[in-house]
């Protein structure tokens, strides 16, 4: 299959790269300064929850690119989205629901995030220490007094796992006593618990100081949350954040939906197969939330700024005028159209490919995904982001 060139803008393949981040300064009358005990019933809501936004507006150029990408790399279907200064989210969506069936994708259809959900767990810790549970500071001794912690792990803080940084193990680094405990079985809350545990009482994989990403780095920060907060951080995502924001399409694992829903599809030597199957439900954490295309631009315009938005004050801060490197939930990197670097993040479970990039100085988001988990859909959604950004770099 032969694929036209690319636009002349930087496409990103996102990869998990190990790029040095700057922390950010910390106000000593912050929440995010100490860490707090545990709490034994849920806070206070700080905000009423949002009103139903409006539908995502239609943009029929952009569905009419999206549809000569899906069909030059073979995608079953793909939505793209824009956000810019006042004026409403607008996007497309094209193809199919599942490879070979005339079942037409839909605007309100929800999309598999993969990592794309970590910045969504980023967020909530952050909400957390506006709320008083814990500081994004405290170091893991702190955040998990019943774990004997390595002494290695002793000064990592939570905010140097959101940034990658801490020495957690990739999957072929896991410890035995790691294995074990997802071996035991049992809730995701237990599994997640005794994964941590033993991950924090053996050496670091790699240079705490070192920044390599790391899928464990998110799990430890997940089930952090659910030291603070009642409830599993299924439920804690939902109450604080999801409900916060009125991001009705967003849940954990695979879409589903009374109406039918879209399918990831799964490369075999035969074609793409439709397929079901997730990253483990104890990972939530660190990738498996799902949301319609509107929910997710309006969720990264509230963490980012990009858009009007009553997010942590803390929160804001790490993200604004980021330096190459990283920041919570993001990558940052240089790109020649943007005033000032740009956020990014690549998710896929392996059966869907969702890209993001913001400029929150110019209040600028594009996202594009794909039912697909096929290379050549991470191509298709990085030609349709590049598309968007050249349109708006051409007006």
């Amino acid at each position: 299959m032969k694929h036209s060139a690319t636009l002349g803008l930087s496409i990103l393949l996102l990869a998990t790269g190990c790029i040095a981040a700057s922390e950010p300064p910390v106000d000593a009358a912050s929440p995010d300064a100490a860490p707090a005990a545990p709490v034994d019933s849920a806070p206070p809501d700080s905000a009423e929850p949002a009103p139903t936004p409006a539908p995502l507006a239609n943009d029929p150029d952009l569905a009419e690119e999206l549809r000569r990408l899906a069909a030059e790399y073979e995608v079953p279907a793909m939505g793209a989205a824009t956000l810019r200064p006042g004026a409403p989210p607008r996007g497309a969506v094209v193809g199919n629901r599942r490879v070979g069936e005339a079942d037409p994708a839909r605007s309100s259809d929800a999309w598999h995030l993969g990592s794309n959900g970590k910045a969504m767990t980023a967020a909530a810790i952050y909400l957390a220490a506006e709320a008083g549970l814990l500081g994004t500071q405290a170091t893991l001794s702190e955040v998990f007094p019943t774990v004997g912690v390595h002494p290695d792990h002793a000064s990592t803080t939570l905010y140097d796992l959101l940034v990658h940084r801490g020495g957690l193990p990739d999957n072929d680094e896991l410890p035995a006593a790691a294995l074990a405990a997802l071996r035991a079985g049992g809730a995701s809350p237990t599994l997640r618990a005794g994964l941590v545990e033993a991950i924090l009482e053996a050496p670091p994989a790699v240079d705490p100081s070192r920044t390599r990403y790391s899928n464990y780095a998110y799990v430890t920060a997940g089930t952090a949350l659910e030291t603070r907060h009642p409830g599993t951080f299924e439920e804690i995502l939902e109450r604080t954040l999801f409900d916060r924001l009125g991001l009705g399409s967003c849940g954990f694992g695979p879409p589903s939906g009374e109406s039918g829903a879209l399918s990831g599809h799964l490369t075999t030597a035969a074609g793409l197969r439709p397929d079901a199957g997730d990253n483990p439900a104890w990972a939530s954490p660190t990738g498996g939330v799902h949301c319609s295309l509107l929910d997710w631009v309006r969720f990264i315009g509230w963490m980012t700024g990009a858009a009007p938005t009553d997010a942590p004050r803390a929160l804001l801060a790490a993200l604004a005028e980021p330096v190459v490197g990283r920041v919570p939930g993001w990558e940052v990197v240089a790109q020649p159209w943007a005033s000032t670097p740009i956020l990014v993040h690549l998710g896929t479970n392996g059966r869907w490919f969702s890209t993001a990039w913001v400029v929150p100085a110019e209040g600028r988001v594009y996202v594009a995904t794909s039912n697909s988990g096929a290379r050549e859909a991470n191509e298709a959604i990085n030609a349709a982001i590049a598309w968007m950004v050249r349109r708006d770099s051409d007006t």
